[in-house]
């Protein structure tokens, strides 16, 4: 009995059943921007190809704004403000509503919710299987700003970063075969099975590791990230690369250019975010600088 071979589920016309999970409901954090415009065109796609529900998401701190007035701000000018933060979030609702009236074929929902955006959204990521949000965008409400790597700390879920697409919604196609920035690492190895869902839709993938001399290196051709994704159905090739004077997410960026990879699949903070933020990290500089959707876990 120990010696004996699993073997593959299979459904009833005989092919290979994945073990990959399935994505079943997507949320985005929505602001009203270019940005969040384009994460939730992929989010459409995304739910249109795999069948998944999409919760809209309108975050705002109108409660905590009104708790940490300072004391020496009029009773005016508090309304004032208050009244700002509700017009914006009517305006945000009704931009959304416009955008998904034509998706028929998706089960869609909207909701609203009071206190401090990151820490919300963080929360309420963690009953969706996917999180897709826009890259951050100038915001002149904070009480609406949101912050990528903190949701992408404080979910425990993946989360799909998205910069605008310059007014050309099939710019970001999930579709096409993704860049997985590889390094051995624990954050790596989650992204890398949360994104299952996606990569089997191309099947393909290109495998990127900076050589640092900090790398996990694989034990052989099967044990490897090439060797994991080959088990799932993904076809993957793998290349090394030298560390050069460029920053390691410039080289991340422009090799997924290079092997023109539809999105960029990496570990979010392998080191402490306030060491990113302070030294200039790789997750920092990749959500300031991408031009591709990014997803990442930690």
């Amino acid at each position: 009995m120990g010696n004996e071979r699993r073997r593959p589920l299979r459904d009833a016309d005989g092919r290979s059943r994945s073990y990959a999970m399935s994505i079943a409901s997507v949320l985005v954090p929505y602001r009203g921007g270019a940005s969040s415009d384009a994460a939730l065109g992929l989010a459409l796609a995304l739910c249109r190809r795999h069948g998944a529900r999409l919760t809209g998401l309108l975050a705002h701190g109108r409660s905590d704004a009104s708790r940490h007035f300072p004391a020496w701000l009029s009773q005016s000018a508090r309304k004032t403000l208050i009244e700002a933060i509700a017009t914006r979030g009517q305006e945000i609702a009704a931009r959304f509503a416009r955008r998904v009236e034509a998706c028929e074929d998706i089960a869609c929902e909207w909701i609203e919710a009071e206190g401090d955006p990151n820490r919300l959204a963080g929360g309420l990521a963690r009953y969706f299987d996917i999180t897709v949000l826009g890259v951050e965008e100038h915001e002149p409400l904070q009480e609406l700003a949101l912050d990528g790597g903190m949701l992408a700390l404080a979910s425990g879920r993946p989360l799909i970063v998205v910069p605008p697409s310059d007014g050309m919604p099939s710019r970001h196609d999930l579709g096409r075969p993704a860049l997985v920035a590889w390094d051995g690492g624990r954050a790596a190895a989650r992204a890398l099975r949360d994104a299952l869902p996606l990569l089997r839709d191309s099947a393909r993938a290109d495998v990127l590791t900076i050589v640092t001399g900090r790398n996990v290196a694989p034990a052989n051709e099967s044990v490897s990230a090439v060797g994991y994704l080959a088990r799932h159905g993904i076809e993957a090739r793998q290349h090394d690369r030298e560390a050069g004077r460029a920053p390691v997410a410039t080289q991340i960026l422009h090799a997924a250019e290079e092997f023109g990879a539809g999105y960029v699949v990496m570990g979010a903070f392998q080191h402490p975010k306030l060491a990113e933020e302070l030294l200039g990290g790789v997750t920092e500089r990749i959500l300031r600088e991408t031009r591709l959707p990014v997803l990442m876990s930690h």
